[in-house]
Parts: C-alpha cells; structure tokens; sequence
C-alpha cells in the first residue's frame, strides 16, 4: 500500500493508529510479502525463519536466507542479515553490504537508513546523497520526502533541501502534488511548495487519487476535488482510494463500492473489503476471505483466514498458522506452510 493512502486518515491515525487490515499485518509481520514492482515478479517467501523469493510459478529464485526482507523496488531489495540492513539484486547478489541499524525500500531512485541515530537517504550505489540529519524519515513521493526533527514534519526535495519547513504537527506524504498537513487539530492540504491550496479545516482526511481526497468534518467522509470543493457529500463511515474506477466504502458496518459519481456499484454486503488490484477485491465474509471481480461476483469462494491484495498475479493468502500463494484461479502456486 502506498504510505499516503490509508485506508482512512485522521488525526488519531497521525498519533499512530492504524486500520484493521494494517493491525492484521503487523501481527505479522515475518509474513509472506508480496512483490509490488510489476517489473520484478518476485514474491516472498519465508521457511525455517529465513526468508527468501519465488517466481510467479512458485519457482524458489532466492533461496532462505535473511533474517529479514522486503519486496523489490527499484530493482532492489532491503534485507536484514546479522542484525543489520543492506540491499541484494533480483539475482540475490548483495549490492549494498548490510551496515544500517534501520532502512528502507528505494522509491524514485532514494532511500532512507538510519546512520547512527540520524536519518539520511542513499542512491542504488549505496553513496550517501543526503546527508543523516533528522531524527525520522519516509520514501519520496512526487519528488518530496517527508521528515521530522524534534517532532515537528516536513519535506525535503532529492538535493536534500528543506522545501518545506519542519513545522506541523504531523503531515502525510504527497500524493498527486498534495499532502495533507495539521497544525492544531485540523487537516489541510499543501503543495510541494508548501504553499497552502485548502486551508485547515478538517478533522480527517486522505491523501488525493484520482483527483479526489476523503475528508471528514465529525464522523462521517465525503470527496473534496483539488480545489478544495465537496463532489461527494459526507455520508461514509470510512472511504478508501479508487482503483479500477471503483472505490470500497463502510456504510454502517458493512463495505460496498462506489464509483467516481459516488453511485453504489456493489451494494454494502461485505464484512471488510479492501482496494480493486489487478480488477480483484479481497473481502470478508463470515471471518472468511474470498475475492470478487468488478461486478461484485466472488470469484475465489471464501476460504482463507486472511487475504491480501494480487499483485503480479498472485496474492498471499493465510490458512491456520500458514501463508502460500494463489492465481487468479484461486490455485495454489505456492503451498501454505508454517514461517518456522
């Protein structure tokens, strides 16, 4: 998932809190990790506590080897080896020797590691670009990276410059040009600038996709454009991105789908839902997780104990204690089997 697109966004999730699927995932967090980088079909797998990756055909390419280990992106990936972090090649060669206390995955050709107790970003060389300087940092977007010294956020541009002063509360990173920033206890909107476009006024709010953003004054979200206009009344519990020209929304207690108008196109019926990838949807039914196409059909029947997205034609599944593989089909290319 992209780092600016929450399921949902608000000042409670500024403060650390995060959305079922995301609590889902970090209580498991040495769990397969799908390859997000459709260029690299790459997926990870883990055995005897060692991880290491497959093709799409389940083909073992990189054996089990690190302790740790993400998925490619830009041609790399970080993994953990004798504690520390460096980055190996698609051919499993490592590149950048491990030497980082904290890392992560490049994003537009930079990454941030942590040097002794400061946080600077390298290139694919492993050469230190912007110097260790603040006290936390995130993956560039749209050609900023978020920081924060002594609490306070900003942004930096790739020559490591502050374009933006570290001076909110806290901010989200840019997506379509802008990024969701509070001072207090309302939300708004900047400009890689860091001039203000929409002007703090909301008590939530997501970062843009398509155009639009989900905001919420009180309890409820609807859709502002870029100029800051409500196109989609509030009227959602939560509301999440638009992928596939759909976009999955909690009325009640139960998520449906709706399109850019904000007509329902799959009516509420689903315990959760996640975003269209690959134009299928990973949803709940009955503590089950099966996936439906675009129309709504359920085309993989309910049957793992948790899901994720497809991506590169495969999605990680997790049945009892074990984590595999399936196509489209809902066929297994990878067997479950235990992390350990």
């Amino acid at each position: 998932m992209n780092q600016s697109r929450q399921f949902f966004f608000s000042l409670a999730i500024f403060a650390g809190i995060t959305t079922i699927h995301q609590l889902a995932f970090a209580q498991t967090t040495s769990t397969i990790i799908a390859q997000s980088q459709a260029e690299i079909k790459l997926f990870l797998i883990w055995e005897n506590d060692r991880a290491g990756y497959i093709d799409a055909a389940g083909k073992v390419i990189i054996p089990p080897q690190f302790e740790r280990a993400r998925n490619f992106s830009n041609g790399l990936a970080r993994v953990k080896v004798n504690d520390k972090f460096g980055y190996i090649n698609t051919q499993g060669k490592m590149v950048i020797a491990p030497q980082y206390s904290n890392a992560e995955d490049f994003s537009e050709g930079l990454a941030m590691v942590r040097i002794n107790s400061k946080v600077g970003y390298i290139d694919p060389a492993g050469k230190v670009v912007i110097s260790p300087r603040f006290d936390f940092g995130w993956n560039f977007s749209n050609g900023r990276a978020r920081v924060s010294n002594n609490g306070k956020y900003g942004f930096i541009d790739k020559t490591g410059q502050l374009v933006v002063p570290t001076r909110y509360n806290q901010a989200m990173d840019f997506s379509e040009g802008l990024a969701a920033v509070s001072i207090g206890n309302k939300v708004g909107y900047i400009n890689t600038s860091g001039q203000v476009v929409i002007p703090s006024q909301f008590d939530s709010g997501f970062g843009f996709s398509n155009g639009l953003a989900w905001v919420a004054q009180g309890e409820k979200f609807g859709g502002i454009n870029q100029a800051g206009q409500m196109v989609i009344p509030s009227q959602f519990e939560l509301a999440g991105d638009f992928f596939t020209g759909l976009a999955r929304v909690k009325v009640g207690n139960k998520f449906g789908f709706i399109d850019p108008s904000g007509k329902m196109v799959i009516s509420p019926q689903f315990d959760l839902a996640e975003d269209f990838h690959e134009e299928l949807a990973m949803v709940l039914v009955d503590n089950k997780v099966g996936y439906i196409d675009t129309t709504g059909k359920m085309v993989i029947s309910p049957q793992f104990d948790w899901g994720w997205d497809f991506e590169n034609g495969l999605a990680r599944v997790k049945i009892g204690t074990k984590f595999g593989y399936i196509n489209k089909n809902g066929e297994f290319v990878w067997e479950p089997r235990d992390l350990s």
